[in-house]
């Protein structure tokens, strides 16, 4: 659990960081009131670490690659009014190799998930207390791949 967000943006194009990082002088982008500093990744592609100004936290890390396979990102989904591509591999690798410990749900800066508005219907459970379960009410949060049966 972590308490910013990562993307990549993979591009079939010939698409690198420092094409994303022209795109944040354009207009709509500094509409945003973010800031944008180009990092090179340990291990991984580079990535564009963006933060607000007036907080010292940064907001998310976006990894970006072009030349990339559509076959390698067959599941579809909406994101913000765009249709994106996510891998299993990927899941994979975020859910159960990179953040796999702390095997604690937590956020923020390491704060056990828990309802800090008793009654809302999106609240967390409660997992202040290690001897007893913490989990969802449903698996909404958890990732299944299915294969496609043959036809």
């Amino acid at each position: 659990w972590d308490s910013d967000f990562d993307a990549k943006i993979y591009s079939v194009a010939d698409f690198e960081p420092k094409d994303f990082m022209n795109r944040t002088k354009q207009d709509a982008f500094k509409r945003s009131e973010l800031e944008a500093y180009l990092y090179n990744g340990c291990g991984q592609d580079s990535y564009v670490l963006l933060r607000r100004p007036n907080i010292t936290h940064h907001i998310g890390d976006v990894y970006i690659s072009g030349g990339q396979s559509l076959s390698e990102y067959p599941w579809k989904a909406i994101l913000f009014g765009t249709e994106v591509r996510l891998s299993p591999e990927h899941l994979q690798h975020i859910f159960f190799r990179r953040y796999r410990t702390p095997v604690r749900k937590l956020f923020g800066d390491g704060i056990p998930l828990q309802c800090f508005h008793l009654g809302h219907n999106a609240c967390m459970p409660d997992c202040r207390d290690e001897d007893l379960p913490c989990e969802f009410e449903d698996n909404f949060v958890h990732v299944d791949c299915f294969e496609s049966e043959p036809t």
